[in-house]
């Protein structure tokens, strides 16, 4: 017995490791000078919540992992910390009990168990209707998301244009709460942009994921005015010259077209052939189509 007593050099966040959280049970890791004895749940108790320590694990003789669970920690909002109860009789191997004193690090948990809206229109000064890209949205977040968990594939295209035939761009305003969603590419078509996000698509820096997007005005009438360009070509693996049909042309547009107007009355043969029967294939993407002379 050197008569000195034992001490708490910490209080840490241990599961999780960061902060804030949604988790319904969290663990305090307690870090004391020297080997101790007789720690258990009566020793501390939490602040913040009705929770309160469950469980007593023991890492090694001088460290030990606090378990809070329980009292409301699943619907909770706010700091968790970790104190000494009033009474405590915890004491090292020569008896020397240890004194009832906070720790210098004495970390704590934010809890978050709120989940997040957002809400998503036209920018303010997006045209409506428009024949220029970009086109512009708001989304803004209730509160700050893990910017990563927020990407294309979490928006649906609710208008009438096609969603395969857009591409769109997510921009962040910095904060995490405020982006912009822009259709940065409209491949063809009149109709309408009207982006949504669906529930659970997004996290929150806690983890809560996000409710259905609710909108005022969410819609943008597009009305396309690039015109397609188109390449005929001979068909990869036509055989020049040939005597045996068909004989197939690639043609290929820059855009998906209307098929139902593309007919053998558009064709112009401009080689030396004459009374050639043309059929058009379409692959099925509106863009690539097999031109055949087939009689």
């Amino acid at each position: 017995d050197n008569g000195i007593a034992p001490s708490t050099l910490s209080f840490n966040r241990q599961i999780p490791l960061t902060t804030p959280t949604n988790a319904d049970s969290i663990i305090f890791r307690v870090t004391f000078s020297e080997p101790v004895r007789f720690v258990d749940t009566t020793d501390f108790i939490a602040t913040g919540t009705s929770g309160s320590p469950t469980l007593v694990t023991s890492i090694s003789t001088s460290v030990y992992d606090i378990t809070i669970t329980g009292g409301g920690l699943a619907t909770f909002e706010g700091t968790v910390g970790l104190n000494f109860a009033p009474a405590i009789d915890i004491q090292d191997i020569a008896t020397n009990l240890l004194p009832n004193v906070e720790p210098s690090i004495d970390e704590t948990y934010m809890v978050d168990n709120t989940v997040p809206t957002v809400t998503v229109n036209q920018s303010t000064g997006q045209a409506d209707p428009t024949s220029a890209i970009p086109v512009n949205f708001t989304v803004v977040f209730s509160e700050a998301i893990n910017a990563s968990t927020f990407t294309i594939g979490d928006i649906t295209q609710t208008g009438t244009i096609t969603s395969s035939l857009i591409t769109w761009s997510i921009i962040d305003s910095g904060d995490h709460t405020t982006f912009t969603l822009s259709a940065i590419a409209v491949a063809g078509n009149n109709g309408t942009l009207s982006p949504l996000i669906d529930v659970n698509k997004v996290t929150d820096v806690a983890g809560n994921s996000n409710t259905v997007a609710s909108f005022t005005d969410n819609e943008v009438t597009f009305n396309d005015n690039v015109s397609p360009t188109v390449t005929v070509n001979q068909a990869v693996g036509q055989v020049d010259p040939a005597s045996t049909l068909p004989i197939n042309f690639s043609v290929v547009f820059s855009e998906p077209i209307i098929a139902s107007i593309f007919t053998i009355a558009d064709i112009t043969q401009s080689g030396t052939a004459q009374g050639i029967v043309w059929s058009i294939t379409d692959s099925g993407n509106h863009m690539n189509f097999t031109l055949s002379a087939t009689a």
